[in-house]
């Protein structure tokens, strides 16, 4: 305390110095603002850093930017922020989502999706019109999201009766009773159904967010690139900006994952680059030990433009034969990821041969294999080796993202 009081008096002595000596105030007042703007320029040069991921979207919520002006409120005003954000600001999505009604479980619709997809069907909407079409008594009007609850509600209660009787017990038959259970279930209310209808709204964003949170596991964060085809794939499904950005700032937030280290604005999406390859639909496979490989492929794809398939559920050959089997006739381009654990995969040599007897028949059609892994010469299967290969010499994979480039590459000369 005496020390601390002895160091308060030395202040004292020196402020009554600088307020009688005009030409030592000056001096201090100099120095005092030449450390202010040091200070300031620092802050500044933060923010900028501080603000550089958020222009990957082309608008800021009210929230984000409430709170980054609430951080350097002391060196810069509202407006000033505004101009050096340089995207629009909107409405909290938050907001807007609160007032939704909830979704179905989770599991629950990873499960009816799951199905879904194996049956080749998009929604409960679409199975119950295409099933009810096959009944003893099929509707007057074909069902849709626009019908009664009740008629919907009767038609999956048909279906799982007739699942019931059926001696047929392969998997199709199977994934028809369980959506004609669940089915049963969400249009027995319509509190149950607004669930369903909300979650298969949001549901293409949902799925976004779930390639994109696959790929951040693999480094712990998110790069540029992956949020720049995030965005623009949100684009291409009408997804509406505000949801896009709320949604994915939410996600790097939870995982706690680093700032995105965007080089430039975002603020415009170039729908030259998303149409590129419109009209090739591709078929990827891939062993799912090389799942993040594969993501990051798909998404690139997709962003310029492509249709693609590949079994996102990791379900194997066993349980989407059907499936597969229609996927690979109707796409053209064939993308075979390799590696050891692909060579070793029976699913993938099994999808890989019938794409080769398909190519046999169709001189159209392509086959592409690229490398996410050493794989020996020797180790590949002999119908696919005379098969130009993305690869450096020596049967060394390219780095990921050249790997993926020259997929993209390929894919354009194509188109």
């Amino acid at each position: 305390v005496k020390n601390a009081a002895s160091k308060n008096l030395g202040w004292v002595k020196e402020i009554k110095d600088v307020m009688t000596d005009t030409a030592l105030r000056y001096h201090e007042a100099t120095n005092a603002r030449s450390q202010y703007k040091v200070r300031k320029a620092a802050r500044l040069a933060h923010l900028d850093s501080d603000i550089e991921y958020r222009r990957a979207a082309p608008s800021l919520s009210r929230k984000a930017f409430d709170d980054l002006l609430k951080d350097y409120a002391d060196v810069i005003s509202e407006n000033d922020l505004k101009s050096r954000l340089g995207i629009p600001i909107h409405a909290d999505a938050e907001q807007t989502r609160s007032a939704e009604p909830e979704q179905i479980e989770p599991a629950t619709a990873r499960r009816i999706r799951a199905d879904l997809i194996l049956l080749g069907e998009s929604s409960l909407y679409t199975l119950l019109r295409t099933e009810a079409a096959r009944g003893f008594n099929p509707p007057v009007h074909p069902l849709g999201p626009e019908s009664f609850s009740s008629d919907l509600l009767a038609a999956a209660s048909d279906l799982y009766k007739r699942m019931l009787d059926s001696m047929d017990k392969g998997p199709d038959n199977i994934a028809r009773k369980h959506l004609a259970g669940e089915a049963m279930v969400i249009f027995t209310n319509e509190e149950q159904r607004k669930r369903y209808d909300t979650t298969l709204r949001l549901e293409p964003l949902d799925r976004l967010l779930a390639d994109i949170e696959r790929l951040g596991k693999a480094d712990g964060r998110i790069t540029a690139q992956q949020a720049e085809l995030f965005f623009r794939k949100a684009h291409e499904k009408g997804i509406p900006t505000a949801d896009a950005e709320a949604a994915l700032n939410r996600l790097i937030h939870d995982k706690r994952w680093p700032p995105i280290p965007f080089g430039a604005s975002f603020g415009h999406v170039n729908t030259a680059t998303t149409t590129q390859l419109m009209h090739l639909r591709i078929f990827v496979s891939h062993s799912h030990k090389d799942a993040a490989f594969c993501q990051e492929l798909v998404v690139a794809l997709r962003a310029a433009g492509a249709n693609v398939w590949y079994d996102e559920h990791n379900m194997g050959s066993g349980q989407l034969t059907p499936t597969i089997e229609r996927e690979l006739r109707a796409r053209s381009i064939f993308v075979v990821i390799l590696s050891p654990s692909a060579i070793q995969s029976q699913w993938v040599a099994e999808e890989t041969l019938w794409a080769y007897n398909l190519y046999r028949g169709e001189n159209t059609r392509t086959i592409l294999p690229v490398l996410a892994a050493p794989v020996n010469e020797r180790d590949i299967w002999l119908f696919l080796q005379n098969f130009k290969r993305i690869e450096l010499p020596g049967g060394q994979p390219y780095p990921k993202a050249e790997a993926i480039g020259r997929v993209v590459a390929a894919m354009q000369a194509i188109a």
